[in-house]
Order: structure tokens, then C-alpha cells, then sequence
């Protein structure tokens, strides 16, 4: 699957064979969750909602964008998510 966007937005490079789990779109930016726990996002960075933590990627399970800010639910070392 490829991810299509259109309006005010600046995308994101994207390598090729990335699979996604989810994507969630906030007010002027938006979000893409691979399935091996990595987040990319794009779009407008004013509030800096496009600046993914580095310690979290890899280990995301889900992703939400909201106006102006994002939540991501990640899993620690050594915790299992039901």
C-alpha cells in the first residue's frame, strides 16, 4: 500500500516496501504507523507535532493526531500489551 494525500500537506519520504498498520490525520498534519512500530508524520510543523521522539519508533502500537499535538501508545522493555 501506498499513502495518497492532497491539500495543504508536504510529504514525507516514504521508502519503498513499507507496509502500514494505521494513519490518523490532525488538523494540518498527519501521521503513519508501519507495522514494525514506526512513526512518520508530515504536513505542517509550527508546534513541532511532526518531531516523532526517537526513543519511541519501533516500538509504537498505536498512533492518534489530534489539532496541535499527537499520542502515541508504545511499549517498554520488557512489558507485553494485551
Amino acid at each position: 500500500m501506498k499513502i495518497a494525500g492532497w491539500g495543504y500537506q508536504v510529504y514525507p519520504y516514504i521508502p519503498e516496501g513499507v507496509e502500514f498498520k494505521s494513519i490518523s490525520a490532525g488538523t494540518a498534519h498527519s501521521l503513519a504507523l508501519t507495522k514494525d512500530g514506526k512513526v512518520y508524520a508530515w504536513g505542517r510543523n509550527d508546534l513541532s507535532p511532526c518531531n516523532v521522539p526517537q526513543e519511541i519508533q519501533g516500538k509504537v502500537k498505536f498512533i492518534s493526531a489530534g489539532s496541535r499535538q499527537n499520542i502515541a501508545v508504545f511499549q517498554t522493555e520488557g512489558e507485553k500489551l494485551k
